[in-house]
């Protein structure tokens, strides 16, 4: 389970190109994540599909102002490791 300092970097199909930082689902496995999955994230008053980049203990947002991915949707990542690091 994770701690409240983790924080989820997850790339969003939005014009912004950024990342995003989300929050741990309750039912989460931090150690089971692997960057390139698929995850569900709330994003304004939509639903979307966004990809796992990595791991940060810290953000620009306040801790308690970041929402909770919805859910993973992959097991194995989508995007293989090699076209992650483009």
């Amino acid at each position: 389970m994770a701690t409240q300092s983790t924080v989820l970097k997850i790339a969003i199909p939005t014009p912004l190109r950024r990342y995003f930082d989300y929050l741990p689902a309750k039912e989460t496995d931090i150690g089971q994540l692997k960057p390139g999955v698929r995850v569900r994230v709330p994003f304004g008053r939509r639903q979307l599909i966004g990809i796992f980049i990595g791991l940060s203990s810290t953000s620009d947002v306040s801790i308690d102002k970041l929402k909770p991915i919805e859910c993973v949707i992959d097991q194995e990542p989508v995007i293989p490791e090699d076209i992650m690091q483009l």
